[in-house]
C-alpha cells in the first residue's frame, strides 16, 4: 500500500487494481533519483565545455583568416626546414664518425691533413661511402704515404737518404746526444760533409 493518499482519495472506489495503474502512470512520467543526478552532472559538464569553447572562440574574434592561414604555413615551412637542417646535422656527423673511423684504422698521423688530401664533398655526395671512402684514403696513402703511419710497425719511418744538406751520420747523432750539446753536433756534422 504505497499509494496511502489515494486510498483516502477515493475512499470506496479504491482498488489494488486501480492502485497498480495509477503506480504505472505516476511512474511514467518520473526519473529515478539517481538518473537526474547523473543527468545534472552531465549537463553542468557540458555547461562547463560551452564556457570554455567561447573563451577559446573569443580569442580568435577580430583575426583575420587568411593572416591565420599565412602563419599556419609559415610555422609549416619553419618546422620543415628544422627537420631538414636536423636530418642534414645527423647525416653529416654519421659522415664524419665513418671518415675518422677509417683514417684511424689506416693509422692516420694527422687525421686534419689527411682529411685535406680527401675530396670530402665527393665522398659526402657518394651512394657508397664506406666503399668510397676505403677507395679514397688507399689512393692517399698511395700518393702521400707521409700521412700514415706504415702498416706493419705502427713506428715513423726512417727518413729518405740524401734529404736536406748536412745530414748527421749516426755516429755523430749519437755523439751529440751523449754530450748534449747542439753546437758541438751542429759543428761535428759540417765537418763531416766537407
Amino acid at each position: 500500500m504505497a499509494l496511502e493518499w489515494a486510498k483516502e482519495l477515493l475512499g470506496e472506489a479504491y482498488t489494488e487494481e486501480l492502485e497498480q495503474k495509477l503506480e504505472a502512470q505516476i511512474t511514467s512520467g518520473y526519473a529515478a533519483k539517481s538518473d537526474l543526478e547523473a543527468a545534472e552532472a552531465k549537463a553542468s559538464g557540458l555547461e562547463e565545455q560551452l564556457n570554455e569553447a567561447t573563451a577559446t572562440i573569443g580569442k580568435f574574434e577580430g583575426l583575420d583568416p587568411e593572416q591565420v592561414k599565412a602563419q599556419i604555413a609559415d610555422y609549416k615551412q619553419r618546422a620543415e626546414a628544422a627537420e631538414k637542417d636536423r636530418d642534414e646535422k645527423l647525416a653529416a656527423a654519421a659522415f664524419d664518425a665513418k671518415l675518422d673511423k677509417a683514417l684511424a684504422a689506416a693509422k692516420a698521423r694527422n687525421p686534419k691533413l689527411a682529411r685535406g688530401a680527401l675530396d670530402i664533398d665527393a665522398l659526402r655526395a657518394s651512394k657508397n661511402q664506406d666503399a668510397d671512402i676505403a677507395a679514397a684514403i688507399a689512393a692517399v696513402q698511395k700518393s702521400d704515404g707521409y700521412l700514415f703511419a706504415p702498416a706493419e710497425s705502427g713506428s715513423e719511418p726512417a727518413p729518405a737518404a740524401g734529404t736536406g744538406t748536412g745530414t748527421m751520420t749516426g755516429t755523430a747523432t749519437k755523439s751529440a746526444l751523449s754530450t748534449g750539446g747542439l753546437r758541438s753536433a751542429v759543428d761535428e756534422a759540417m765537418h763531416q760533409n766537407r
